[in-house]
Formats: structure tokens, sequence, C-alpha cells
């Protein structure tokens, strides 16, 4: 929009026409909360697989709502299935989805949060128009779908993935973006600007769009410090979908080489790229197409990260994101060596995280310490019994 903000409608893949009631609720809803484009998005996905599941079995939902015949207890456990699904494949045209293919159970929860949200608003906005009481059977049939949504308690009740990169990975990694190295799987002229990316990731521990959104002003090359700044809905910034800054803004200090790192891109690579654009945007688009000079986007930031996974097994389950969660586990290993009390850890972390004082993401991102944590005392702890049983 004029002002910088972002916003996405659904629209009829037939005729891209926009849908009124769906749109309505995202404009007189969602966006009234002044929620994240980000978290439209999402929403706005979730109320899409209801329309597909609406389309695939013929129903006309507002007439449903107008006559008070809603959904019934199979049309009901075939929408929860359709919701259970990993939707992604449909993006790719693909009709048919693997039985199996199902999302994490927050996800899942959150699908039908959207949509109970949705079609109770939906019967609220239709009854009030033609003068319908309803509301017993409006809330038994929302109940009916809610009844499906995971406790939330059970949503820790399995083994999380391991998300951070172990030693041999990140020495993989890097040197696979040595400059001169053969194996780089990136042209001469984008292998500087790709390797400070991932220096960037690694010895800052900040998110993507951390990342996309640094601009040079944002460094001081004498002070030898990078502030990390949230720019929502920022005019200047002309891609369409922004990356955003979910953190608190901070400072956070530099080491020598990574300033140098910075300083090498800015007044080499990027000036030869970016000299006709005028923006201050940090990491740029190379090569000689029209977008060349410009921010780089979400998109192509992804794509240099599949290009490394296509080109190394050891580094097939790479994320961007793996660098935050590696950042935390050296970041415990290093305040544990100099024995700094738990409290100012945390506070420190959370600081550098750009988490609120009172955040808990810490116990998220320290779970590969805490682990490695929990495996010594309970060593130490059957030494300790096993000295006593042998009278020592």
């Amino acid at each position: 929009m004029s002002d910088g903000e972002r916003y996405c409608l659904i629209v009829n893949k037939g005729d891209d026409m926009p849908l009124y009631y769906p749109n309505l609720f995202i404009t007189s809803v969602l966006r009234k909360k002044r929620v994240s484009v980000s978290t439209v998005e999402i929403a706005s996905s979730n109320i899409i697989a209801l329309m597909r599941f609406l389309n695939r079995n013929k129903i006309d939902l507002e007439e449903r709502i107008s006559t008070g015949q809603y959904f019934t207890l199979v049309e009901i456990e075939d929408l929860v299935e359709v919701l259970r699904r990993n939707l992604s494949d449909l993006k790719k045209k693909k009709k048919l989805l693997p039985i199996d293919n199902h999302v994490a159970k927050g996800t899942f929860g959150y699908r039908i949060h959207t949509i109970c949200t949705y079609l109770k608003w939906l019967c609220d906005i239709i009854h009030k128009a033609n003068g319908i009481n309803d509301k017993r059977k409006v809330n038994s049939f929302i109940d009916n779908i809610k009844a499906n949504k995971p406790n939330p308690k059970s949503y820790k009740n399995f083994k999380a993935k391991e998300k951070t990169l172990n030693d041999e990975q990140i020495f993989t990694l890097f040197n696979l973006l040595e400059i001169d190295n053969n194996e780089n799987p990136f042209s001469s002229d984008v292998r500087l600007r790709n390797r400070l990316v991932f220096l960037l990731l690694y010895h800052l521990g900040i998110r993507a769009g951390e990342l996309l959104n640094l601009k040079i002003i944002d460094f001081d090359f004498v002070k030898k410090i990078v502030t990390i700044k949230r720019r929502h809905d920022d005019k200047s910034d002309i891609r369409k979908i922004q990356p955003l800054v979910k953190t608190l803004s901070r400072e956070i200090p530099l080491k020598e080489e990574l300033i140098d790192a910075v300083y090498d891109y800015v007044f080499n690579d990027r000036e030869e790229h970016a000299k006709n654009k005028i923006h201050d945007y940090l990491l740029v688009t190379h090569g000689n197409g029209k977008n060349k000079g410009e921010p780089l986007t979400v998109h192509a930031y992804e794509k240099i990260i599949s290009t490394i996974k296509d080109k190394n097994f050891i580094l097939n389950n790479l994320s961007g994101h793996m660098l935050r969660h590696s950042w935390n586990y050296a970041f415990s290993r290093s305040v544990s060596k100099d024995k700094l009390k738990t409290c100012s850890e945390d506070k420190l972390r959370n600081y550098l995280m750009g988490w609120s004082d009172n955040s808990k993401m810490c116990e998220v991102y320290n779970r590969k310490f805490l682990v490695e944590t929990e495996k010594e005392v309970i060593k130490s702890l059957y030494d300790y019994r096993n000295r006593i049983l042998a009278g020592k």
C-alpha cells in the first residue's frame, strides 16, 4: 500500500476475483488486530484450505448458514482430515496428497482455531443480516469442530528434531563457501556475498528477516557494532514480501574479521552491483537481470540455502535458522566455562537475541546444551551412588 503496509487477498483461482467474505474477515478482524502480514498470510492459507474443502464437496456455506443446515459429523471429520494434511504440495498442483503427510500438532491446532473463528464470525454476519437467532446451534456446530483441536500440552509429547549444526557441519559449510574452493556451488560474482550471509547468521545468531533488513547505516565501523532495527511497513523497501524483524531492536558487538568482511563487501561487490540503486540495504541482488542491485529477497535467500543443501549431503537438512540455534549452543558453552550466573546468562542471551526480559525462548534454543548437561548430571549421580555402594 502507499504507506508501506503489506497486505494479501484471497482470490478465486478461475477469474482472480477477490472472495467477498474471506477478505472481509481478513480486513475487519485480522487487520484490525494489527497482526503482521505473515500472520495474515498464514490465516489466509488456513481459510483457503476451508474453501477447497467446500468446493470439493459442493457445499454452499452461506446457504447452509442461512438455513441453519451446518456441517454434518461426517463433513466435520472430512474437514478436520483436510486441516491435518500438509497442503504445501497443493502449490505444486498435485491432486493427491500422501495419507501420512500430516502437519505438526501446533500447526493443526492453529488451523482449527482460524477456521472456527472465521465460521463463528461468518455465522454472526449472515444471521444479523437476516434477523436470525440461532446461537445455540451455531455454538454446537463450532464446538464439534473445536473438539478435534489437540491439547496444547500434547504438543510437547514428542522428541523435537535436532536444530543445531554440529561441528562437522559448520566446518563443512564454511569450507564449502571459501571463495577459492572449486567445490563452491555459486558463481564467482556472488561468492563473497553468500559467504557474508552465513558469517552474519553464524556470528550474530540473527533471524533471516533481521539479516535481510540490515542496512549499511546499521553498521558502526568505528565502534564495531551493528544495530538490529524493526522496520515494519518501510516504504523504502520495494520487496513485496518484506522480511520482518520479529524481535526487539538491539546493538550487537562485532568481531574484527566480521566487520572487515562487511566493509569489503560494501565497498567492492555491493558498490559494483547497486551503484545505480537508491537504497541502503546491505545485501543486494547480483547478476545482469532487471533486479540487479535491488535488496535481496526472501526467495533469493531461500535459493542460496537450497543450493547448498543440494550440493553436500552432510548439509542436506540445512536451514538458516539452525545457525541461530548453533549460536545459542555456543553461547551456553561459553558462559558455562566463564561461570556466568544463570540469571545474568539469561538476561544477556535475551538481549542479544532480541527477546524481552521475561521471555522463556532461551529454554527452547538452549535444548541441546540442556540435554548434554542432563546427561552429565545423571552420569555424576550414578558415579556418586556407585562410590557409595563401593564404600568409597
